[in-house]
């Protein structure tokens, strides 16, 4: 997976995050 992947995976985790909260 290259580091840009990763940065957007996290990102779309975090929103996740904020959206359950």
């Amino acid at each position: 997976m290259s580091p840009k992947s990763a940065k957007r995976f996290w990102e779309n985790d975090m929103h996740q995050i904020k959206d359950l909260k």
